[in-house]
C-alpha cells in the first residue's frame, strides 16, 4: 500500500472510530487497524496475509458474510449490511456479554482499485450501544 493509502486508511478508522480493514481480491487482509486489534486481539502483523474469515474464532454468519464481500468486490461496487438485532457479520466477542454475546454491527465494504488491483475497505462499526438502546 502506497503512503497515500495508508494515510487514508488511518484517518478513516480515527474520524469515524470504526474498525477498517483493507482487503485484496482473495479476501487476504492487506492492512488492520489498531482499533480491530483491540476488538480482535488479533495484532496487525498477525492478520496482515491472512483470509478475512480466519481471522474471526467463531462461525457466525461468514458462510452468508463473505461470499457477499467477494461478489461486491469482484462487481466493484460498495455493499453496505446492516443485520438485525441478535446476527453478527463478522463475530466479534464482547468482553461483557451480559446482553449480546457478540458485537452489533454494521459492515460497508468499499471496492476500488490500486496499482490496477482489486481491493476493498471493510469498515465495521459497532451498533452493540444502539441496539441495546432500541
Amino acid at each position: 500500500m502506497g503512503r497515500k493509502g495508508k494515510n487514508r486508511f488511518r484517518m478513516l478508522g480515527q474520524v469515524l472510530q470504526v474498525g477498517v480493514a483493507e482487503i485484496d481480491a482473495d479476501l487476504r487482509v492487506i492492512a488492520w487497524d489498531k482499533q480491530l486489534e483491540r476488538w480482535t486481539r488479533t495484532a496487525s502483523e498477525e492478520a496482515v496475509g491472512r483470509e478475512l474469515g480466519e481471522l474471526f474464532p467463531q462461525a457466525g454468519k461468514l458462510e452468508e458474510t463473505l461470499p457477499r464481500i467477494r461478489k461486491a468486490l469482484q462487481r466493484g461496487r460498495s455493499l453496505r449490511m446492516e443485520p438485525p438485532r441478535g446476527e453478527e457479520l463478522l463475530p466479534i466477542p464482547l468482553m461483557d456479554g451480559r446482553h449480546y454475546i457478540f458485537q452489533q454491527q454494521h459492515v460497508f465494504v468499499r471496492p476500488f482499485k490500486e496499482d490496477g488491483e482489486r481491493r476493498a475497505l471493510v469498515v465495521i462499526r459497532d451498533v452493540t450501544s444502539t441496539a441495546l438502546w432500541m
